[in-house]
């Protein structure tokens, strides 16, 4: 069953990377990073793009399904 979730979380991990790719790449992804730099410059707070958050999500969730599979039984003497 852990081998299930995690071979999940990879694929949705990379499923996310995939989408805030896409996102960084069109129209509305470098919109929204000019937003992100002027309102950054307005009053100096960082300002978390929507692809930011698909890259971080996506990357947690890629670490955590890559530890789960590492972490198999123990096997027995």
């Amino acid at each position: 069953m852990r081998a299930l979730m995690s071979v999940l979380m990879i694929m949705a991990g990379v499923w996310l990377l995939h989408m805030g790719y896409a996102r960084q790449q069109s129209l509305a992804g470098k919109t929204d990073n000019t937003i992100a730099k002027i309102g950054q410059s307005i009053d100096g707070e960082d300002h978390a793009t929507t692809q930011g958050r698909y890259y971080v999500a996506g990357g947690l969730l890629l670490l955590g399904g890559l530890i789960g599979l590492g972490r198999g039984k123990k096997p027995s003497p």
